[in-house]
């Protein structure tokens, strides 16, 4: 699974580079279709490394909780349209796993993930006026790991860590009825962290880097 993501964010930044040089060249050829914005919400599902439990140094302990979207949309021709969007989604921590892995009383924040990705997508009419649709992006990811106490009832441990980001991609597909869109979009990134741990006036730090896989199963409106 690392040699994959390795490869993919290899290639992502050549994509990447791709993608924003031409946006400009690609919105000035746009067809006379009007520019579409969506705006939809959902469950962030994380999943990988991000949602294990398994206790490795890559384990999120990651849970489900809740997304948002905004796309904006800008027609290439009938059935290519370029697509940026934002998304944010928060994750738990599983607290109770964590504890019991670490024998511990743990008590955590969440995780909160910023996906800023720009990509084409593609749509195909069906019968009745629906779409269906689909979309490659790639952009960056910006992260924010939460804060973590690990206490015993004697002694207690506080792990801070910095806000992290990376390249990042977005694979989605999803059904387009008259204004309702139904979607779902698998993205990506790796960020790097800085964490400090504290107890009884002693400190240490240390880099980690931590896989952020996340499914956003989403609904909302076009407009």
């Amino acid at each position: 699974m690392k040699v994959v993501m390795r490869f993919l964010y290899l290639s992502l930044r050549l994509f990447i580079v791709i993608l924003f040089v031409t946006s400009t060249t690609v919105q000035a050829q746009a067809v006379s279709k009007p520019m579409q914005f969506r705006i939809m919400t959902g469950l962030a599902s994380p999943t990988g490394d991000f949602s294990s439990t398994d206790g490795s140094k890559t384990a999120g302990y990651a849970t489900g909780n809740f997304c948002a979207t905004l796309e904006v949309s800008t027609p290439i021709n009938q059935n290519l349209n370029w697509i940026s969007s934002i998304s944010l989604a928060v994750n738990g921590l599983d607290e109770g796993k964590r504890s019991e892995d670490t024998k511990s009383n743990v008590t955590a924040g969440n995780y909160v993930t910023t996906w800023g990705l720009t990509g084409l997508g593609f749509e195909a009419p069906l019968e009745g006026g629906s779409k269906i649709y689909g979309l490659f992006q790639g952009g960056f990811l910006f992260s924010s790991f939460p804060d973590i106490t690990f206490s015993d009832g004697t002694h207690a441990i506080t792990q801070t860590t910095t806000s992290g980001i990376a390249l990042a991609f977005g694979v989605g597909a999803g059904l387009i009825i008259n204004r309702f869109t139904i979607g779902i979009k698998y993205v990506a990134g790796e960020p790097e962290y800085e964490r400090t741990a504290s107890s009884g006036g002693s400190t240490a730090t240390a880099k980690i880097t931590l896989p952020a896989n996340i499914i956003l199963l989403e609904a909302g409106f076009n407009f």
